[in-house]
């Protein structure tokens, strides 16, 4: 029987909801593909920190290079701050031949193209579903659908905190602030929303869907997004007049060479299927030349879809034997 080691950089909220679906799927890995899965080390700043699980049988240790050379497959569960960190140490992984996991979206966003380089040189694998979509495996998706055809528009809702905002201040005629406030009550929104709402999150997550699925990396400096702050109840009013709603939409174009982008909030018709997405869920939907539109929906936010997308993407690695995953036999 073959024994994979995996290695977890990072152990917050998305880490501890995935130490959780490894261990408690673990007799089942055993049994439907002939692995055991060894969970080898966790990276943290602090080991001594209290977490939401029993750390009791777990190896956590300060040293993230350490972490890396005990693993066959690596988790990235760092989050947001320190993507140069972040960088280094999946390029240091892939370079000694780990096929990685990632959740980390402003890193992948600012980076990828080198990550992707790196990964293809070393013929490991770079998978990414936990960054864009939650629960959404776009991954497999954009992998999948573009055999015969040419991608030429990708859009959607990709933000869950925003869409929250809007659907409460559409629904309940409440007012941004309080519907912002209720999104922290309720641990839909950071404490500091401003990556979510001013819109720099869906940039994110659009710069990764644009580089997989057009192949084309696009410099994050260069795309301002719009916010949504700035939305009044008047504005919400004036639109349900029109017949419609306000949505915070993303939109990728495609033109020849050119590549066409806008993130903010948008008019959309009460007829339209983007009017429907409500609280945190998500839509990503993808327009191709030969097959037309194809709409992809799911919850966009927390720890739960996340991890659950790192936990599936680890399935498809052990599933495709063409990815470097070495492990040991037994």
């Amino acid at each position: 029987m073959k024994n994979i080691r995996l290695s977890i950089l990072g152990l917050g909220t998305i880490g501890c909801k995935l130490v959780e679906y490894l261990q408690a799927n673990t007799s089942t890995i055993r049994t439907e593909y002939g692995i055991d899965i060894q969970l080898s080390q966790i990276y943290v700043r602090n080991p001594k920190k209290e977490r939401k699980i029993d750390v009791s049988q777990l190896q956590l240790t300060d040293h993230a290079k350490e972490t890396i050379d005990e693993a066959d497959i690596l988790f990235e569960c760092i989050g947001g701050n320190g993507t140069e960190m972040t960088r280094d140490l999946l390029i240091y992984a892939m370079e000694q031949h780990k096929s990685v996991i990632i959740s980390s979206k402003k890193c992948l966003a600012k980076y990828g193209e080198l990550l992707q380089r790196v990964a293809q040189k070393n013929h490991v694998a770079l998978r990414y579903d936990a960054c864009v979509g939650g629960g959404i495996p776009i991954s497999i998706i954009l992998e999948n659908m573009a055999k015969c055809e040419k991608i030429e528009r990708i859009y959607g809702i990709g933000n869950a905190t925003s869409n929250f905002v809007l659907s409460e201040m559409t629904k309940e005629h409440i007012s941004y602030e309080d519907a912002i406030a209720l999104a922290k009550q309720m641990g839909i929104s950071e404490n500091d929303p401003s990556e979510d709402v001013d819109g720099y999150d869906v940039l994110y997550k659009s710069i990764i869907l644009c580089g997989f699925g057009l192949g084309r990396w696009l410099d994050m400096e260069s795309i301002i997004p719009k916010t949504v702050r700035n939305l009044t109840n008047r504005d919400i009013e004036k639109a349900e007049k029109q017949g419609c709603v306000i949505k915070s939409l993303f939109d990728i174009k495609v033109n020849g060479d050119s590549t066409t982008f806008s993130i903010g909030p948008k008019l959309i018709s009460r007829d339209s299927l983007l009017s429907c997405i409500n609280d945190i869920n998500n839509i990503i939907i993808i327009e191709s030349s030969e097959s037309g539109e194809r709409a992809f929906y799911g919850l966009g936010a927390g720890a739960k879809p996340t991890a659950s997308a790192m936990y599936d993407d680890f399935i498809y690695l052990i599933r495709n034997s063409g990815y470097n995953v070495k492990g040991r036999e037994t």
